[in-house]
This record gives C-alpha cells, sequence and structure tokens, in this order.
C-alpha cells in the first residue's frame, strides 16, 4: 500500500549541505594566514565538526543549542578570527542559503501530487523558511527537532513527528541519504526510503529499506508503482 506521508530529512536530502558550505567559504577572500585560505578543507572541516556536535546533542552528550549556535559555535572553534577578519557574520549564515540538489524541487511536487509532504529536520525552522523559499521548495508542514530540544536520531524527534501528523506509523514513509535517520525512523515503525546522494551516508550490508533511489523524482514515481 503506498504511503500517505512522506516526511522528509531535508540536510544532505534535500538541501545539498556540503555545496552550500563550500561556495560560502570561496566566496570570501581571507587574508593571508587565515585558516579559511583552503576554502574546501575548511568547509568540510568545518561541516564535519557540525554534524558531530548535532550527533552529540542527539546522544545526550551535548546541551541542547539552536542549529545556527551550533554552526557559529563550530566555526569559532575552527578560526577563532573570524569576526576579527571580517567574514565570520558572512559564514555564520550559510545554513539560511543552502542550495538544493537539482531534482529536489520537481521531486517534491512530484511527492506531493498524491500524499502529504513533511520536512524533518536538524535545521531550525528559520534556515528551513529561508532555504525553502529561496529554492522554491513547497511542503505541507515544516518540523524541526529544535521543537524538542534534540536532534536526530534521537527517538524523541520521530515521535513528535509522528503524533503531528496523527496516522498510523505504517502508513508514513521517511526518505532520508543517511542510512543512520532511515534505521532511527524503522525503529518507531516508519517505512523507509533511501536517497543516494554524493557524499552523504553510505548503506550497510545488513540495511534492509523499503525503496532505495537515486532521485527524488525517481522515489516518486516508485512510490505510485
Amino acid at each position: 500500500m503506498a504511503p500517505r506521508a512522506v516526511v522528509l530529512d531535508v540536510l544532505g536530502t534535500v538541501l545539498d549541505e556540503r555545496r552550500g558550505f563550500r561556495t560560502a567559504v570561496t566566496s570570501i577572500e581571507p587574508p593571508a594566514g587565515s585558516p579559511v585560505a583552503d576554502a574546501v578543507v575548511f568547509a568540510d572541516r568545518w561541516l564535519d565538526r557540525v554534524s558531530g556536535a548535532v550527533s552529540r546533542i542527539a546522544s545526550g552528550d551535548l546541551p541542547w543549542r539552536p542549529w545556527d549556535q551550533v554552526v557559529g559555535d563550530a566555526l569559532t572553534e575552527l578560526d577563532p578570527g573570524a569576526d576579527a577578519r571580517g567574514y565570520g557574520a558572512l559564514l555564520r549564515s550559510v545554513g539560511h542559503q543552502l542550495p538544493p540538489w537539482p531534482d529536489s524541487r520537481a521531486g517534491l511536487e512530484a511527492l506531493r501530487a498524491d500524499r502529504r509532504v513533511v520536512a524533518l529536520s536538524n535545521a531550525g525552522i528559520g534556515p528551513l523558511m529561508d532555504c525553502s523559499r529561496a529554492a522554491g521548495l513547497t511542503w505541507d508542514a515544516v518540523l524541526s527537532s529544535e521543537m524538542v530540544r534534540s536532534a536526530e536520531p534521537d527517538p524523541r524527534v520521530y515521535r513528535f513527528a509522528l503524533d503531528l501528523l496523527g496516522i498510523d506509523p505504517t502508513d508514513v514513509v521517511m526518505v532520508a541519504a543517511h542510512p543512520w535517520d532511515l534505521r532511527g525512523a524503522a525503529a518507531h515503525g516508519m517505512r523507509t526510503a533511501y536517497v543516494r546522494r554524493p557524499g552523504e551516508g553510505v548503506a550497510e550490508a545488513e540495511d534492509a529499506f523499503d525503496w532505495t533511489a537515486d532521485d527524488l523524482v525517481g522515489l516518486a514515481e516508485a512510490l505510485t508503482r
């Protein structure tokens, strides 16, 4: 039976997060001696630090902080002089400027033709709204893990989304490019769809997803078969 609702992870699945971080860093002209001199390396280290902090928040090893603050704190840790060098504020706004994957807009439109489509993200509501508006992404609802002061894959995040949807978990499919996210959703009875994205998560041999697709357009077609 086709699912009644699709819940999509956003960072890395709908938005090309790594490209967004790299674009932000390459857009500035750091002075000699700045840690940002090698832009791509710095952007990747920055994003990896952000992802690590979010994981520790989900596990309870770090107290909750808004996603924008996590992004900013990670920047300060890697480049304490970013503000003095004049580009700190620009880089801290990166989470509001992340680009979509090329198929994301068409894929969301196709998915919404037959079912509810909900964003569920570790990004804050403000960044999600700004990125979605800029990219022309349309949702039936936008949910953030900040609403429960945690992060995926904390079980509270999935329970929160299911409670708001008010439908049986088996009527919901969680879509993500990160197998760890899908494992968390499956533990709550949700069906799962893995979307392959370059540079994002790689499925393990024991992973068994209900659907696998190369992009969101392909997933929409698979869900209607």
